[in-house]
């Protein structure tokens, strides 16, 4: 239809509509789903009707989609501004650092950041970790109100299980835990939980998640490089971005101050605590992760110390091991502690429950293959231990690269030609040199010449 016709907006339409042979169906589609947009309609009408649409009507269909939304559309949702209390709430929450392609040491750096903003002031902290649990809640919250100078009267956190507990199997009632409630008894403070699958009511500190992690990309590419020698490294990078971005808030922070309650005269603790008993394999169940330790301490009930990056042994009061603390699929076990005890018993590998982590790295499977087609599934598996065995105290680059030098060389697969690989001098017996006893042949002789 060519004439001129008033449209929805007042204006006069100068050309024809070309989706009011469609409109109606249009229509009904936005009544069933109305989150639908305008390209998704545009291409389902392409796709029902070839030919009839053309790629500069797409802008023709998004304007009049707002029209009609505007005229005729649901009711969408509303978000009320609220009236914040110096002193009143703080908001903590996790979010995810791997975008940022942070290296460490030369390695990707898997981690998240636990982040903690005091609600009126925008004042927030934030700390490098790999889980969502409670220690880095915890060390979070610690520092951050340490370094605020004060505790807000409220904690907001959402639903994970590291503030609470589900109350009914199958119900989806929370509560929060005994570690969590204990650590707001700590501060003296309340806690409060936001709704399930309502993340807005933390909104605070989710919309601060997004401008971090966007300080962060930007700092990195002025920086111009992602690369860090340490963890520590990293963290005092991060630790640089939040002060500088609280140094803009110095007005509202100061009138947070003067309303927060006093910190708790000594500090939480820096870890938290398990006892577990080391099983016959050497391993030792510890939050739920399996880890192995030394086989000296096989059948030991010890007292493990949790911190963010290690775990710390004892028995009694002394200290008897420290490790690598892991997280989500990492594993645990380390095949140092285990590679001498299996040399003992090497036809245990094959079905061996924690076997992968008997290969350090891709070159070792590759090895550990190549010795099984040379010398038979048991002879490969008791050569492989030994090597194993011989690299425990090598540090992995040097072990690897040994590997790698054997697996290309044209010395044959064996303990000797890897300790050649890897510079290591051959074992040579430390003998006493040898002194004959002759008394015994003396006595014969005075016996003799008696005669």
């Amino acid at each position: 239809m060519d004439s001129l016709s008033m449209g929805s907006s007042g204006r006069w339409r100068t050309r024809a509509d070309p989706f009011q042979e469609h409109w109606g169906e249009i229509v009904e589609l936005l009544s069933v789903t109305p989150e639908l947009e305008a390209v998704t309609v545009f291409g389902y009408l392409r796709g029902k009707y070839a030919g009839r649409y053309e790629d500069g009507q797409l802008r023709t269909l998004q304007r009049r989609l707002r029209r009609w939304r505007a005229e005729q559309g649901a009711a969408q949702e509303l978000f009320f501004d609220q009236v914040h209390e110096p002193g009143a709430t703080a908001q903590l929450d996790w979010t995810d650092g791997n975008g940022l392609g942070v290296m460490v040491g030369g390695e990707p750096f898997a981690h998240k950041l636990c982040h903690c903003a005091a609600v009126y002031s925008k004042w927030e902290w934030a700390t490098v970790c790999f889980s969502e649990d409670f220690l880095s809640l915890r060390l979070t919250l610690e520092e951050a109100f340490t370094r605020l100078g004060g505790v807000t009267r409220t904690l907001a956190v959402d639903n994970g299980s590291a503030a609470t507990r589900c109350l009914r199997r199958g119900e989806g009632q929370r509560d929060f835990n005994a570690a969590f409630q204990h650590l707001l008894n700590h501060f003296g403070m309340e806690g409060r939980r936001i709704n399930i699958g309502e993340a807005h009511e933390n909104g605070t500190v989710e919309a601060l998640h997004h401008h971090f992690r966007r300080r962060l990309e930007q700092a990195l590419m002025l920086r111009g490089y992602r690369a860090f020698e340490s963890r520590d490294a990293y963290e005092r990078f991060v630790v640089e971005q939040l002060q500088a971005v609280n140094a803009n808030r110095e007005r509202k922070v100061a009138e947070e101050r003067a309303h927060l309650r006093p910190l708790p005269p000594t500090r939480y603790p820096e870890f938290e605590e398990e006892v577990g008993r080391v099983g016959v394999g050497g391993t030792i169940r510890l939050k739920k992760k399996t880890y192995s330790v030394p086989a000296r301490l096989k059948g030991y009930q010890v007292h493990g110390r949790l911190y963010l990056d290690r775990i710390e042994l004892y028995v009694g009061g002394e200290r008897v091991h420290v490790m690598r603390r892991a997280y989500g699929d990492g594993s645990g076990i380390d095949w140092r502690d285990l590679a001498g005890a299996l040399v003992k018993k090497p036809g245990a590998l094959a079905g061996y429950r924690h076997r992968e982590a008997m290969f350090p790295g891709p070159c070792w499977r590759e090895l550990w293959l190549a010795l099984r087609q040379r010398l038979g599934e048991r002879g490969g598996d008791r050569e492989y231990l030994q090597i194993l065995s011989c690299a425990v105290g090598l540090d992995d680059a040097t072990a690897g690269a040994a590997v790698t030098r054997l697996l290309a060389g044209n010395a044959g697969l064996s303990l000797e030609a890897f300790r050649d690989a890897a510079g290591l001098c051959r074992p040579v017996a430390d003998l006493a040199p040898l002194v004959p006893d002759l008394t015994a042949y003396d006595a014969i002789l005075e016996e003799v010449n008696c005669e």
